[in-house]
């Protein structure tokens, strides 16, 4: 035997010893939170019990010791967190647990549709916590419904949590490798996570199983266009028809420029593609030319004392010059007649969709190539 090996060994303040403690402790602490949750069953709770009590005296540990041996962080967080903890090969575990996950009862599947319903309507309303619990509660009766994980995909989007909104897709995908639904939110919330090419190959599948979906193809486009680099924004106003801002407020149009609320929203794809339908729309384009002229006629003289501006032909131009764009030149337009630029770095960018509850399904194409393996322990 190694030498220094058995004196490691043998020495209980060498630091392996020290460090096998430590996870022993660590271990010990997991398995009591386990056992002392609510949601533990009976049996499980006694067999976490024995386990301890094993493990406790095969290390010659007592409470005492463990409390001052245990890391600061629970050892699930340093599990989750920490790179090096995720399995080679994610995918493939993934897939096993899904296998072990049981089938709900006809009662249960009947109770989740309750909570599901419930949720796409808070999800119409702009309640997007409410929605989550809600299609949290359902997953909780019907663990193996993709709609469940694709709705609740849709209210992580709204709220800018992306990893958690990708995460939810690789499991609906999991199940159901058809899913143009998923798909189309995956690369929703790959483009939030900023990783475009990801994402492209998401909605490429997901315009692959739902070609008559305009939404993907629109989606599809922005992420094209974000990868060719022709989405940034002109900071000094925006070509065909909004230089400068409205009059009065400067240079950059809104004083200090747009929110950044604002602007994740502008860098919305749904709202980018809302925006190019409903310009698309006469009744749209004449509410607004009626109200730029009652807006102009409100306005007397100019912000230098002169003729006041012909809002009107503005907006007209504007429309005009609309005819044709991308969505994230609509985009571009919007950010120039408001004026500011992008949040500091960090700032989440929304991408979000319709919640939707229905499972829209199209042929399997075997010969489109399928998005990365899931992320999910990244």
């Amino acid at each position: 035997m190694d030498a220094d090996k058995s004196a490691a060994d043998q020495d209980p303040l060498a630091l392996g010893a020290i460090n096998e403690r430590r996870l022993v402790a660590a271990v010990l602490e997991f398995l009591k939170t386990k056992s002392e949750k609510e949601e533990t069953p009976a049996p499980v709770r006694e067999n976490l019990d024995v386990a301890r009590q094993c493990l406790t005296q095969a290390f010659d540990l007592t409470e005492d010791r463990i409390e001052i041996l245990r890391p600061q962080m629970s050892l699930i967080d340093i599990f989750a967190s920490h790179p090096d903890a995720a399995p080679s090969d994610p995918k493939r575990v993934l897939e096993s647990e899904l296998n072990r996950t049981p089938a709900a009862t006809a009662e249960a599947k009947n109770k989740a549709e309750e909570h599901k319903n419930r949720g796409n309507d808070l999800m119409k309303n702009g309640q997007i916590d409410e929605a989550l619990q809600a299609y949290s509660q359902a997953l909780t009766l019907d663990p193996t419904n993709p709609i469940l994980y694709c709705n609740r995909a849709a209210a992580y989007s709204k709220l800018n949590q992306h990893d958690l909104a990708a995460k939810d897709c690789e499991i609906a995908l999991a199940f159901d490798s058809t899913y143009a639904k998923a798909y189309g939110r995956y690369g929703l919330a790959l483009h939030g996570l900023g990783m475009l090419k990801e994402a492209k190959e998401a909605l490429e599948k997901a315009v692959s199983l739902d070609e008559s979906n305009q939404l993907y193809k629109n989606n599809l486009k922005l992420v094209e266009d974000a990868i060719a680099g022709s989405s940034g924004l002109d900071q000094g106003g925006a070509p065909g028809g909004f230089p400068g801002g409205f009059p009065g407020m400067g240079m950059g149009g809104m004083p200090g420029g747009l929110p950044s609320g604002m602007f994740d929203m502008l860098q919305n794809p749904d709202f980018q593609s809302s925006m190019m339908n409903m310009m698309q729309n006469p009744q749209v384009q004449q509410m607004i030319s009626q109200f730029s002229g009652m807006f102009a006629s409100q306005m007397g003289g100019g912000a230098q004392g002169g003729a006041p501006p012909n809002l009107n032909e503005m907006f007209q131009g504007g429309l005009q010059g609309l005819s044709g764009m991308t969505p994230e030149q609509i985009a571009a337009q919007m950010q120039g007649l408001f004026g500011g630029g992008p949040p500091p770095a960090g700032g989440a960018a929304a991408a979000p969709d319709a919640p939707g509850s229905q499972l829209p399904k199209g042929p399997e194409d075997k010969d489109k190539k399928d998005p990365p393996p899931p992320s999910y322990f990244s």
